[in-house]
């Protein structure tokens, strides 16, 4: 995740996913950014969040068909 720094208005890390390195965000980014001394994980999403996600943001399945819901999941939201 990322916001901008109020004074500088340069892009910096809020945050990183679980599984994903700054080395990876670095690599993937086409410009510097303000790295804090300490970046903490995101917090994944819940269950209402995850819903809301692949039901009204995904509208067209794209993001559904690249990442399926696990078994489990899709039973729960039914």
């Amino acid at each position: 995740m990322f916001d901008f720094e109020p004074a500088s208005k340069a892009m910096r890390i809020r945050s990183l996913h679980d599984g994903v390195t700054l080395e990876e965000v670095r690599d993937n980014t086409g410009f510097d950014l303000l790295v804090p001394d300490t970046i903490p994980r995101t917090t994944p999403p819940d269950t209402e969040e995850l819903f809301m996600l692949r039901r009204a943001v995904d509208t067209t399945g794209v993001l559904a068909a690249k990442f399926p819901w696990p078994r489990a999941e899709r039973k729960a939201v039914r």
